[in-house]
């Protein structure tokens, strides 16, 4: 896998984090890590069905805008642990598309989408809990 890396010409933005909506206030984030020799754009990303993965900037777009965010590692620093992690399963509790960027981009295993899912559902439960008290 190290030779991988010397496949992608870094440009301006190599390592930055790109975020795009999935609807239903879910955000899909990947490494931006630059550029082949024909001039194609690669991102790394994670991804339910194969785990981390390059995948062309306009696949990973899929027609929609992004935004980039500027990491707080050095540049190429990110895109060599973004690659490190190629073939990593995905798991949406400890290994999804939020916590491999903000991994290899800030050093933080976190994902905001899932923090805000299950404080989300533990208010719910609570709601409900609440509603069933009141029944008996």
């Amino acid at each position: 896998m190290e030779d991988l890396k010397y496949k992608f010409q870094q440009t301006r933005i190599s390592g930055y984090v790109l975020k795009r909506s999935k609807g239903y206030f879910i955000t899909h984030t990947g490494i931006f890590i630059g550029a082949d020799e024909s001039g194609t754009l690669w991102v790394a990303e994670s991804q339910i069905s194969d785990g981390v993965r390059f995948i062309t900037l306009e696949d990973f777009c899929q027609g929609q805008k992004f935004t980039a965010e500027a990491p707080s590692l050095p540049q190429t620093e990110v895109v060599n642990r973004a690659i490190s992690k190629i073939g990593i399963p995905y798991n949406p509790f400890y290994s999804n598309c939020q916590h491999f960027t903000n991994w290899a981009a800030h050093n933080k295993v976190e994902s905001p989408d899932l923090q805000f899912l299950c404080a989300l559902s533990l208010i719910g439960l609570a709601l409900v809990l609440k509603n069933n008290q009141r029944k008996y």
